[in-house]
């Protein structure tokens, strides 16, 4: 168990962070182009997210990333300016760009997500290697979406390499990912009730279906839900 009162070192996997891009505009109108009333670019992607989240809690945490081309040096720079540590992992191609358009009509959001550059076997497993090290007998977290032609238990093998390096594992993903994960028997998972539902096969109608549920994930190896 971590002592929660003892300064450890924490670090964040985000293998596919993006730029986010944000237009406000009046209406979508197919066929046309639409002028934003506002526009606005943000790091983003789940690891990044946390890691902006861990410093504005005056958490000391070091944020390892994959970046990629023009994007990738505009991504750094944002990081830069945003995070206290970063260690990045340089690869070919370009860093994905992901875009949300908020529609003041109807209020409705748009969202569409980038693919994000190809990453070799040797790359991320550099990457990892980094990442357990600088978190063993500390807290590693495992999070984002992954490039298609990443394995899909990668975060699987993370949990599995912190473990054994003595450090605890939190995985916040979903679907396949999440499920391999949670066989590697992580420190904490935190899905929502969709992706609850997704793990289960089932609608969870209640508290006490997802209480219910949170202990069979409990019995399959993820300490806390």
């Amino acid at each position: 168990m971590i002592d929660v009162h003892t300064r450890m070192p924490v670090a964040v996997l985000s293998l596919n962070p993006a730029v986010d891009i944000t237009y406000e505009i009046p209406q979508l109108v197919a066929d046309q182009k639409v002028h934003a009333l506002a526009s606005r670019y943000d790091p983003g992607g789940n690891g990044i997210n946390v890691g902006r989240a861990l410093k504005r809690l005056d958490a000391q945490a070091c944020t390892f990333c994959v970046v990629a081309g023009e994007i990738g040096r505009f991504l750094r720079h944002q990081l830069d300016a945003q995070l206290d540590q970063v260690s990045y992992l340089e690869v070919k191609g370009e860093t994905r760009i992901n875009g949300t358009i908020l529609e003041n009509l109807t209020g409705a959001q748009f969202e569409v997500s980038g693919v994000g550059p190809e990453v070799s076997t040797r790359q991320w497993e550099d990457l990892l290697d980094r990442f357990v090290t600088h978190c063993s007998n500390g807290l590693g977290i495992i999070t984002g979406s992954l490039q298609p032609d990443l394995p899909r238990d990668l975060y699987a093998q993370a949990v599995r390499r912190l473990r054994a390096a003595g450090g605890q594992a939190v995985v916040d993903s979903h679907d396949e990912l999440l499920r391999n994960a949670i066989d590697a028997q992580p420190f904490l998972i935190k899905p929502n009730r969709f992706e609850l539902e997704n793990l289960t096969g089932q609608p969870l109608r209640n508290l006490q279906d997802i209480v219910r549920e949170a202990r069979h994930l409990q019995e399959r190896g993820a300490t806390w839900v």
